[in-house]
């Protein structure tokens, strides 16, 4: 799995760089993958033994999940896994519904940083922004259409990611550094974004509610 996926990231990297004019970099951010693939290329040797070691790990742990058959064990692990998603839903709205109430209350220097980096429509994104951080960062915590709010959020970060943390367009150096975090830090965001997407908002949420007092109905 870990050496498919470096193999992926080598094909971006190399079809984003070569001279074909209607592969899929040409259409997209050509010099955001390109940039990416090199990056992905210093990290390479790192992220296969991550790959690696991860792929032991889960057989691993579904061998031991195999083995326990007990009910209260089945019950406990239940327990567990709808807590977990409980508090990733907390951190992940949060994540967002501070950073819109930062944008209202610094508006204007919000919009001089949008302008820094080129960002079109700024009076109607910025607004858009704000209303999709605090709506769907809320409808996230609550587990109110919560795989829907998931999946936009995942979008608007994708967004966010590519206009403001553009590292490719930055020299060496420590803005560069930082601007990489910052990127590869909202990629980790969106990959959880989309395992809640994926897998629902768990027991503790008004999705889950509706759904049984529909089925009570």
């Amino acid at each position: 799995m870990g050496v498919c996926i470096v193999g992926f990231f080598d094909f971006l990297r190399g079809g984003f760089a070569g001279p074909r004019t209607t592969s899929l970099a040409s259409l997209i951010a050509p010099r955001a993958f390109h940039h990416l693939g090199e990056e992905i290329q210093r990290v390479r040797p790192v992220l296969t033994c991550i790959f690696r070691s991860s792929n032991i790990f889960v057989s691993c742990t579904l061998r031991l999940l195999d083995d326990v058959k007990r009910p209260q064990g089945n019950q406990m692990q239940i327990a567990i896994e709808n807590t977990c998603l409980l508090i990733g839903r907390f951190l992940l709205g949060l994540y967002f519904i501070l950073p819109g109430i930062s944008k209202i209350t610094g508006y204007e220097s919000t919009v001089t940083y949008m302008e820094v980096h080129n960002v079109p429509m700024i009076s109607a994104l910025l607004p858009l922004t704000i209303v999709m951080q605090l709506v769907l960062g809320a409808a996230l915590i609550v587990g109110f259409r919560g795989k829907l709010a998931a999946f936009f959020l995942a979008g608007l970060t994708l967004v966010i990611s590519v206009y403001m943390h553009n590292f490719w367009d930055f020299a060496e150096g420590m803005e560069r550094n930082h601007e990489t975090q910052n990127f590869f830090k909202n990629m980790g965001i969106t990959a959880g974004l989309l395992m809640v997407a994926a897998l629902g908002t768990g027991r503790f949420s008004i999705d889950k509610y509706l759904a049984k007092r529909a089925a009570g109905a």
